[in-house]
């Protein structure tokens, strides 16, 4: 039990205290939405990073799943155009 508690109080420090502490730095002079942009592809960045570091691999089902998600993200974030304009009603 003594180990574990290097281990919890490691990952605390590091995921909570540190990395979130350089992404606000990181995000403050950059445009709102790239930083969205940036954030909803924190899972696709996450899984390169499985791909490269650990060799991990995708099932054909995982694979599909991550580009519907990954074609949802991107959707989301184009930017919506106004229309043609409302007909005025004259009185």
């Amino acid at each position: 039990m003594t180990g574990s508690w290097f281990t919890i109080l490691y990952a605390g420090i590091m995921s909570c205290g540190i990395a979130y502490t350089c992404q606000i730095l990181g995000q403050k002079d950059t445009d709102p939405t790239i930083a969205s942009m940036i954030l909803c592809l924190e899972s696709v960045f996450a899984l390169l990073a499985g791909m490269a570091l650990l060799g991990e691999m995708m099932s054909i089902r995982e694979t599909i799943g991550c580009v519907i998600m990954f074609a949802a993200i991107i959707v989301a974030n184009l930017p919506v155009s106004a229309g043609p304009p409302a007909p005025r009603a004259d009185s």
